[in-house]
């Protein structure tokens, strides 16, 4: 099974979540983590799965105004943050708009502050919006990994993306098994 992993970071931590799942997939899935501000979107158009992950802004997917507002922070000393690299351009909201051929099954995640979820939202709700709408399919729930106001993963945060990384590769695992029993069937 070929994954790809598209993520959005603005301070490293969904990507950080994004590298954890895809250790969590395990050695028999075919992962490729790619940033969603990438021109090498190319390892899409074959995949069987893909996974989205963005930070949560302002209850939802960044915009670009939240993101300029994430590189002024990240430029002001004094709040001691760093901008990932990959950070800058394109968001999974303008992304997804763009229609880009996906497979049919997908996972959605977030990163979102270690707040009740009513207070944060979660930026994985439009994802899977946004993915229903093109009739694709969630292969498991959504997930959302906790940031504390510090801007730092909460503990353990990395250990359950990985566990989440292994729930799907398990699901797609029976999927595959389930569909292969089901052709052998109608034969």
């Amino acid at each position: 099974m070929k994954t790809v992993i598209v993520y959005e970071s603005m301070f490293g931590n969904t990507h950080r979540i994004a590298g954890a799942i895809a250790e969590g997939l395990g050695p028999g899935v075919s992962v490729e983590v790619v940033a969603v501000t990438s021109e090498q979107m190319d390892p899409l158009g074959d995949a069987d799965l893909v996974i989205i992950g963005a930070p949560t802004h302002a209850h939802s997917l960044s915009t670009q105004s939240s993101r300029k507002e994430a590189e002024e922070w990240a430029a002001d000393p004094e709040r001691n943050l760093q901008l990932d690299p990959h950070a800058p351009g394109r968001g999974v909201r303008e992304w997804l708009d763009s229609e880009p051929p996906l497979p049919h099954l997908y996972a959605a995640f977030d990163t979102r502050a270690d707040m009740i979820r009513l207070f944060t939202g979660a930026a994985s709700t439009p994802i899977n919006r946004m993915l229903g709408r093109r009739r694709m399919e969630a292969i498991v729930p959504a997930e959302s990994f906790v940031v504390s106001m510090h801007n730092e993963l909460a503990g353990g945060e990395e250990d359950r993306a990985r566990e989440w990384g292994q729930r799907i590769a398990e699901v797609a695992a029976e999927r595959r098994i389930g569909h292969e029993n089901s052709g052998a069937e109608a034969q």
